[in-house]
């Protein structure tokens, strides 16, 4: 190890100059560093490229260009630079790289195997894509659950706008989806349950008062206007695709690009919509509303509710248990 390096990770005792100041800063923070960022550094050395070094460590390119940043501050050297089209290391990580690969080396032959994950030590965001409905019926949960577990995980969540969210997901802007996805093999996907969709509508609408079979006629259904619930970049939704194939279409009396804007609507006049029946559970008793079954020839109304992700982030250890954590609080829901 040169001396240069040896400066760069010495703790500082007894020196009172400003020089010996941030080396002692620097190594205490050193001391306070986490194996997984000393994996992400050997790799960076190595592959001298930041995607690469992500793939290789099972990380997004997002949180390896933040593993770097953190890496250039703590060592208070750019570690990687630019020129022209390629990136180079710096002089100090060209002498950092052996000694690393050594200590590296010497950790795994004590551990023997890499340290577990620790939600309740973990200091992260993880960001998700979802809509008002998930936001609802799933996150206030969800948030409870991280708050007692894992106080320092953060979640970001993004409106679900289509196609745009599934760009993102390729893209690495959000790590995980939460909502109703048609099959998508170049990402991983999962049910977390399954939601019933129902017809909702004011407690003291004509038709809940005259239905007693539970369900709305398909007659009825089409003789109201209704609130639909539109998204920014959503297609024709099953319902209106299945009312085709009858040669029948709804009235539309608005539309709302949000499921928590629809029950407010329908809860002051005769409009109808069709809403998730956990939202209907939510806020049915504060709006006075009420809900029957989709007309019977449609079906059970069921829907898949899917959590979308990409292969490679199987093993991140802080997606992982978010993952795991929401499959968790889906089944309770």
């Amino acid at each position: 190890m040169t001396k240069r390096i040896k400066n760069r990770l010495a703790i500082g005792a007894g020196h009172k100059n400003t020089m010996a100041s941030k080396e002692n800063k620097r190594a205490r923070s050193i001391l306070n560093i986490d194996l997984n960022l000393l994996v992400v550094l050997q790799a960076l050395l190595e592959e001298v490229n930041v995607t690469k070094a992500a793939t290789r460590v099972c990380l997004s390119q997002p949180a390896t260009s933040s593993a770097l940043n953190r890496l250039r501050d703590m060592f208070d050297d750019p570690l990687l630079v630019r020129l022209g089209n390629k990136m180079e290391l710096t002089r100090f990580a060209l002498e950092l790289k052996e000694p690393l690969s050594k200590a590296i080396d010497a950790i795994n032959e004590v551990l023997g195997e890499p340290l577990p994950f620790d939600p309740a030590k973990a200091n992260t965001t993880v960001r998700i894509g979802a809509s008002d409905y998930i936001g609802i019926t799933l996150l206030p949960e969800l948030e409870k659950e991280i708050q007692k577990n894992a106080p320092g995980i953060k979640l970001h969540i993004s409106p679900l706008r289509e196609p745009e969210i599934l760009n993102r997901l390729e893209k690495e802007d959000v790590d995980i989806l939460i909502g109703h996805f048609a099959a998508f093999p170049h990402f991983k996907r999962e049910t977390i349950f399954m939601e019933k969709f129902v017809c909702v509508m004011r407690k003291q609408h004509p038709l809940f008062k005259e239905q007693e079979s539970g369900s709305i006629e398909l007659e009825d259904f089409l003789a109201y206007q209704h609130v639909i619930v539109a998204r920014e970049g959503r297609k024709i939704d099953m319902m209106d695709q299945w009312l085709a194939t009858l040669g029948l279409e709804r009235k539309v009396g608005i539309h709302v690009p949000h499921f928590l804007v629809a029950p407010s609507i329908v809860a002051v006049n005769d409009m109808i919509a069709i809403e998730g029946e956990r939202v209907v559970k939510i806020l049915g008793d504060s709006l006075g509303l009420s809900s029957l079954d989709l007309p019977s020839e449609y079906g059970t109304g069921e829907l898949a509710i899917h959590m979308l992700w990409q292969e490679h982030t199987d093993q991140d250890p802080a997606l992982s248990w978010m993952r795991s954590l929401i499959k968790d609080v889906s089944a309770r829901i």
